[in-house]
């Protein structure tokens, strides 16, 4: 059986539109193949293809196994590309602002986050006098301590995303679509 590459690239950027996770997404492709004859590469081109995604992160597919036995778990994995396949969303999602596509499920986590608060006080709180009696060994700590703060912010505004389409979907399968 013929692969129709473009009904392929098409069908895993709806999935994604839709809220499946890139894990999913691979297994749909080799699906779509003959699996024994589905490489890293394969797969590599397909993301890279379909979600404008820079090589470094695409070519992580090389350590992800369907079956399980690869290197990176299929968690792992979602966990690496889903932001990576978000941060792309304006290059591979112009076509569903074209047609009106609805079910998109991750529009929240593109909007500016509410960490960008931590870099608005660029001291932390502490006053400009304070700040500068500071040891540059601190003032660093403190600076690291607010970049993982940022990160750990960004990453809980995601999950609250998540649920919430979560959430909706679960209400959708027991009492079906709501209007």
């Amino acid at each position: 059986m013929m692969v129709n590459r473009t009904e392929v690239l098409e069908e895993i950027r709806g999935m994604m539109r839709r809220g499946a996770t890139p894990v999913s997404l691979l297994r749909m492709v080799i699906a779509r193949h003959h699996p024994e004859n589905v490489t890293g590469w394969e797969l590599m081109n397909y993301l890279t293809e379909a979600f404008a995604l820079p090589l470094d992160k695409a070519s992580l597919v090389h350590g992800w196994k369907s079956n399980g036995s690869g290197e990176l778990s299929d968690a792992r994995v979602n966990v690496l590309l889903l932001p990576a396949i978000l941060r792309t969303a304006g290059a591979w999602d112009a076509d569903a602002r074209e047609t009106g596509e609805v079910g998109r499920w991750y529009p929240p986590l593109l909007e500016p986050p509410a960490a960008s608060v931590l870099e608005r006080d660029s001291h932390f709180g502490i006053s400009e006098n304070g700040w500068n009696q500071l040891a540059e060994s601190d003032r660093q700590t403190f600076r690291a301590m607010g970049e993982w703060s940022k990160q750990m912010l960004i990453a809980a505004e995601s999950l609250a995303a998540l649920a919430e389409h979560l959430q909706r979907r679960i209400a959708e399968l027991e009492v079906g679509p709501q209007t």
